[in-house]
């Protein structure tokens, strides 16, 4: 990245991402400095292609970025998006310098042979005579009871105030703002149906602390059994 004013605010907010995860001296922002280059690039551009070794890692200042890939069928399936001040590459191939895939990740272990496992009903989708032998259907997969698990007087008498209420659950999604955005959907869904729900926030249950409308009840997570 270029030394001047001109684009000291693309310093600090590339700064401030990479020291969410480690601890920067000024000898790393300078380090930074000397690799990260501003470039702009039109839309729908393909910054990196299938069958060649990536080359650059991205931080996205404007707009958004996409990963993707051509299935069976022709069809793009996009494997990861950013937006501004988020990172993008095909890390894993960036770091060990090897080619971008030509075919989707299950393409690729189908054909390797090893198994690959389906966790849900032969009610829901029911597995072709053509598959091949290595996939296998195993109908859901349920977590044990947690004997020790005792809800809160709150979570109890929300669930018993007034007419059941729905589950939306999290997990793992920890971009807050990505969550904001779908928690906003969740809350016109809700509106438009006059429903109640209980929300699990998962990873997002530290970061999150706008305020909550009565019908909707917060927790950080909940057994599903």
């Amino acid at each position: 990245m270029k030394h001047n004013r001109q684009f000291q605010k693309i310093s600090d907010k590339l700064f401030q991402e990479i020291s969410k995860k480690v601890v920067l001296n000024e000898a790393d922002k300078a380090f930074c400095n000397e690799i990260f280059e501003e470039t702009r690039f039109a839309r729908n551009s393909i910054l990196d292609e299938q069958d060649k070794k990536p080359q650059y890692l991205y931080f996205v200042i404007a707009g958004f970025m996409r990963m993707f890939y051509y299935d069976d069928n022709g069809d793009k399936v996009t494997t990861y998006l950013t937006s501004p001040n988020g990172f993008i590459a095909s890390f894993l191939n960036f770091i060990n310098e090897r080619p971008n895939f030509s075919v989707s990740p299950i393409r690729q272990q189908i054909d390797s042979g090893m198994p690959v496992i389906n966790g849900y009903s032969k009610h829901l989708f029911h597995q072709p005579t053509g598959w091949s032998k290595n996939i296998h259907s195993t109908g859901s997969w349920n977590i044990d009871t947690e004997p020790n698990f005792i809800p809160s007087a709150a979570l109890v008498n929300f669930i018993g105030s007034q007419e059941p209420p729905i589950y939306v659950g999290f997990g793992s999604m920890k971009d807050i703002d990505a969550f904001k955005t779908t928690f906003q959907l969740i809350l016109k869904a809700l509106e438009i149906t006059k429903q109640r729900a209980i929300v699990a926030l998962g990873w997002n249950s530290l970061q999150y602390s706008d305020p909550i409308p009565g019908n909707i009840f917060l927790i950080e997570s909940v057994p599903h059994s």
